[in-house]
């Protein structure tokens, strides 16, 4: 089915203000070959395999005297290639063999193994099958028992085998089947794809891989089909009498799995054969085309340029020079001057959790500062992250145009790429590959250290960094040299101190942040390394904790000792800390909003609360936290946040009002929703700054029960997020923070019908930018039910959102081709919009608009022009978002009347106010620059230019 959007076929305006798009939905027939008698072929509305599911054999023996048909599928043709390899007496036997055709193989073998199973024959030997396992395991340990009377053993014992293979032969037969039968299921679609995707006159290797392993399983269906229509019991005499019954099916096995991964490789080999074609081709492109062909022009940004994030260089940083040094040797050779063989360089720190991966990238940053006249720093530990990460920096630079962000990252690599100066990117906790690819320049100088738990190392489709510096715990001694420079320096060292800081050392394995945890216990508390460690062997049975990964030791007891050095204000600030996301959590949301909780109250003058303050430091001097930025950051460490996490999970009273308290504060920090705005572009950067929160409050909501009120405070949030995405261009994001509310809310009836109602109207929202009227039309509908079942108190100070539902749901029904139901839909909305109280007025032009276009798509051309002037009536004032809308219908409908010169003035007047206000990179100047050009280069049009059309 195909769908286009209105304002893209000539038919209708923009959709109301901009919230609804209309959509048309036509039906494509699909074509396929009928073979006549005399031999050729004539089209006709049909496809080919429907009639090869019915006689496959048949039909392949007739194409294969005849050629094969165009649009033949790489299963049929595979079964016309396997039946002219057979003799004539088995080729007369698979003639008549159903259901090998694409369509029905699948269902029909499925029906065949639930019809054997239910033989009585079957049944039996599924029962005897473990027995007989059992028994044939031990016949070796039987056969040496009965040595002593070899004739006897050789008589009595052959004849248990014989049983024995009877029972469980065809029983593993129909096992391979089975399982070769789900196989088959996964292989047969990928088969047409990499047709599609990899041509054969291009692709010639790849091509005959595929047609092998169809073949192969061609023959093991053919093999199963004739196995499961015999009766089970005679299928056990076979296996006695014929060997190589059994012996087919592994044979065959053994031939698809060579295959398969032979495939594997070939597709791999396909894919790098392809992008490189594609490289070459738009290298060449942009030779074509010049500058104008070279993507976003460099900003002229001063430099030394640093985007840091608040990362600040520890000037206690201890040892890890051979780190710093492999670092230096990887990276050095990305760096100017051009005399040099210069190219990317990348390099990965890579170890578990806490051994000190971000501080070396910190020092070797800090260290060599001056040699990278650009440095930006980037947390990489979730997309959402990194995609808010570089709409900022891309801000910084000047590169967000007309407010537009969902090209924001690749205007930002653009940038990095075309650099003469040396730069360095640093992508912290990149933990998932997958995450790295729309984030990874294209440049031929510069410098990459990505931190990781992984090394990147053989893993995924392509190794990011070029080298690898692995990152290993201290050793004991070295442990011991960090933990005695916490003593006082006007005390000296004793041996006694020595031994035990080794000793201290060895409790952590020397995981730096253990050490550190240690280091800062000893500081506050004025004590000695032989003090720490008896107090640690004191309370290890009681203080035992959440494992480190890959580690043999835990730092639980660690966070244990800190959290006793903890004011009760700390404690809780810790709390709510640990249900966010732990890199850069906005002091503002708890200086502002911390208020409406019952954790951490103001001061009676309503200033910031003093508590709030000293928390924080509690908090900062245990090494829990680190504040950034004169105390506007904080972030938290992911193993403390984990091990808060973990403590607060165990009374679930006090989680549940954590993780309220946080979804309150976060309601109160993000922007209400505003349906009469087009564009928040002023509330972007709150949103992006509040988004990577909510995932994380997701996560947790996914692992256990969530109370009323937090989960609708949370679905309440989830549909400003996917305004957002909505807003700035982020479908992707946006589909599956839906998908994943509608999931969690599924079995909920405590959902308040209000906030649910918007999660719909926003899928449905979605669903129109994406040319998906039917599902539009669907989450509407049910967005709007929900609205109406909800009560009035509910829906109290909603004055606005029921009329853009009607509309947007009018807008979906016309993409529906629903006319009758699109003009009862908005004409609610229209009556809504003059009732004085809903606040509607400037939209109703907005409404009317729409209605003319479905007059305009149901072919009712002078209504469509009366209502739309009447549109243009309400339109009065340049403050009107989509002022141009209304002129873009009315453009249409004096297409439709062949008013051409009318049509082209009134496109060209939408064209300029479109680029004025949206700016020339937005989807409706473009869309307005291809409605110009069309009305340009008509046959029928007397001011016909095909020069300026093009």
């Amino acid at each position: 089915m195909a769908t286009v959007k209105a304002q893209g076929n000539g038919l209708a305006g923009k959709g109301g203000s901009g919230r609804g798009k209309v959509m048309l939905s036509r039906l494509t027939p699909r074509f396929g070959l009928t073979r006549k008698k005399d031999g050729t072929t004539t089209t006709t509305i049909a496809v080919a395999a429907t009639a090869i599911t019915h006689t496959p054999a048949a039909i392949a023996l007739t194409a294969l005297h005849s050629g094969t048909p165009a649009g033949i599928t790489v299963w049929e043709d595979s079964v016309m290639q396997y039946l002219a390899r057979l003799d004539p007496k088995d080729l007369e036997y698979v003639k008549h063999l159903p259901g090998l055709g694409q369509e029905g193989v699948k269902d029909y073998l499925r029906s065949l193994t639930r019809s054997y199973s239910e033989q009585r024959a079957s049944k039996i030997l599924s029962l005897i099958e473990p027995i007989a396992l059992a028994v044939n395991s031990f016949r070796r340990v039987i056969g040496s028992m009965v040595q002593s009377n070899p004739e006897i053993a050789a008589l009595v014992w052959g004849s248990v085998q014989l049983l024995l293979e009877m029972c469980i032969l065809p029983t593993l037969v129909h096992e391979k089947i089975l399982g070769m039968l789900d196989t088959l299921c996964v292989y047969l679609p990928l088969f047409e794809n990499w047709r599609n995707l990899y041509p054969h006159e291009s692709f010639t290797h790849l091509g005959e891989k595929v047609r092998a392993a169809c073949r192969e399983f061609v023959g093991f269906t053919v093999h199963a089909i004739r196995f499961l229509r015999r009766n089970a019991a005679l299928n056990v005499l076979l296996s006695i009498v014929s060997p190589s019954l059994s012996g087919k099916f592994v044979e065959a096995e053994i031939k698809i799995k060579r295959h398969t991964e032979h495939l594997a490789i070939q597709t791999q080999t396909a894919e790098a054969e392809s992008s490189r074609s594609r490289d070459r081709v738009i290298l060449e492109m942009l030779k074509a085309t010049g500058p104008s062909g070279q993507g976003v022009t460099p900003t002229k940004t001063t430099l030394p340029f640093r985007y840091l994030q608040h990362v600040i260089r520890n000037h206690a940083f201890f040892d890890r020079e051979q780190e710093l040094s492999e670092v230096h040797t990887q990276l050095e050779r990305g760096r100017l001057p051009a005399t040099r063989d210069t190219r990317l360089s990348s390099a990965v720190l890579h170890g578990i959790g806490g051994v000190g991966k971000s501080s070396i990238a910190v020092e070797y940053l800090y260290a060599h500062y001056d040699d990278y006249p650009v440095i930006i720093w980037m947390y990489a530990d979730q997309e959402d992250k990194l995609t808010a990460q570089f709409v900022q920096l891309a801000r910084f630079l000047g590169l967000i145009e007309n407010g537009r962000t969902d090209k924001a990252h690749e205007d930002v690599l653009h940038w990095i790429s075309n650099l003469d100066v040396n730069w360095l990117l640093v992508l912290d906790n990149a933990d998932d590959l997958s995450k790295l690819d729309p984030y990874w320049p294209s440049a031929k100088h510069g410098g990459i250290l990505v931190t990781s738990r992984n090394s990147f190392q053989g893993s995924g489709s392509r190794s990011f960094a070029t080298s690898g510096v692995a990152v290993k715990p201290f050793t004991a001694d070295q442990g011991a040299q960090f933990l005695l420079r916490a003593l006082p320096a006007d005390r000296p060292i004793t041996e006694a101190d020595s031994g035990a800081a080794r000793d201290v050392s060895n409790i952590f394995d020397g995981l730096p942040l253990g050490l550190k945890q240690a280091s800062c216990y000893m500081q506050t508390r004025h004590c000695r390394p032989g003090d720490y460690f008896e107090r640690w062997v004191q309370d290890r049975g009681t203080l035992e904790g959440t494992p480190v990964p890959g580690y043999a030791k835990n730092l639980t007891n660690v966070w244990e000792l800190s959290m006793q050095m903890l004011s009760q204000d700390s404690t809780d600030l810790l709390d709510l800390l640990a249900v966010l996301d732990p890199d850069s959590i906005p002091a503002e949301l708890f200086a502002k909003h911390v208020h409406l909780t019952p954790f951490l109250p103001p001061s009676a003058n309503g200033t910031v609360s003093f508590r709030y303050i000293d928390a924080v430091a509690g908090l900062s001097d245990q090494s829990l936290v680190h504040v950034k930025a004169s105390g506007a950051i904080l972030s938290l460490h992911r193993f403390f946040q984990d091990s808060t996490l973990h403590k607060l999970r165990q009374n679930a009273t006090r989680y549940q009002e954590v993780y309220r308290s946080v979804l309150v504060m976060l309601k109160s920090a993000v922007p209400p929703d505003d349906f009469l705005t087009l564009k928040h572009v002023s509330i972007w950067t709150v949103m992006e700054t509040y988004i990577p929160h909510l995932e994380r409050l997701y996560q947790q909501a996914l692992k256990g029960p969530v109370e009323t009120e937090a989960l609708n405070l949370l679905v309440h949030v989830s549909g400003r997020a996917a305004g957002h995405y909505l807003e700035t261009g982020q479908y992707g994001h946006g589909e599956a923070l839906l998908a994943r509310t509608k999931n969690l809310t599924s079995s909920r009836p405590d959902i308040c019908p209000v906030t649910l109602s918007k999660i719909y109207y926003y899928h449905g929202r979605l669903c129109q930018e994406t040319n998906q009227p039917v599902g539009a039309v669907e989450n509407l509908e049910r967005a709007l039910a929900l609205w109406n079942q909800a009560a009035q108190e509910a829906k109290a100070g909603e004055k606005v959102y029921p009329a853009i539902l009607h509309e947007n749901l009018g807008m979906s029904c016309i993409g529906a081709q629903r006319f009758d139901e699109a003009k009862m839909a908005l004409q609610q909305a229209i009556d809504i919009a003059r009732q004085p109280e809903t606040a509607c007025a400037n939209v109703l032009g907005d409404f009317l608009q729409c209605l003319a276009a479905c007059h305009l798509h149901e072919g009712n051309i002078d209504a469509a022009e009366d209502m739309v002037r009447r549109a243009l009536l309400e339109r009065c004032g340049a403050d009107n978002e989509n002022r141009g809308g209304a002129l873009y219908t009315l453009g249409n409908v004096c297409l439709r009347q062949n008013k051409y010169h009318e049509a082209l003035q009134l496109h060209q007047d939408v064209l300029r106010i479109y680029t004025e206000d949206l700016g020339h990179t937005h989807h409706w100047v473009a869309d307005s620059c291809h409605k110009v050009g069309c009305i340009l280069s008509m046959p029928g049009f007397d001011g016909r230019d095909l020069v300026k059309a093009e």
